[in-house]
């Protein structure tokens, strides 16, 4: 149990220790908790991922001849399906290239994380 001179002490600790107070801040703190990035809400991490996200799209509408607002939607849905596909074996790859480590208990995480990316490609 704390006592009330801990109490005290952490309330006033918790004063100075607002969080992100900018929107560019918050943005950055929003993705704190993302492991992977095969689930949850589609999200690119950088601005060159972007590009390459939206030539993707782009080559894919002009390959489908995409012409109305649900062929644009469907294509978006179908971009980020392979976009996520191929970050999974981008991961896989480097799972497998860490089970050429001597070390056991990266060969442990390796293994577990090479079925969960599997899983999720």
């Amino acid at each position: 149990m704390a006592t009330s001179a801990q109490i005290k002490a952490n309330r006033q600790n918790a004063q100075k220790s607002s969080g992100p107070t900018t929107d560019a801040g918050r943005e950055t703190v929003s993705h704190n908790s993302t492991k992977h990035g095969l689930t949850g809400s589609f999200t690119l991490n950088t601005d060159a991922d972007h590009a390459k996200f939206m030539e993707l799209c782009k080559r894919l509408i002009e390959n489908l001849n995409a012409t109305t607002a649900l062929e644009g939607n469907l294509i978006l849905k179908m971009t980020e399906s392979l976009w996520r596909s191929e970050r999974a074996v981008m991961l896989q790859d480097e799972c497998i290239d860490k089970l050429s480590f001597d070390d056991e208990s990266v060969h442990a995480d390796a293994r577990k994380n090479l079925e969960l990316y599997m899983r999720y490609q």
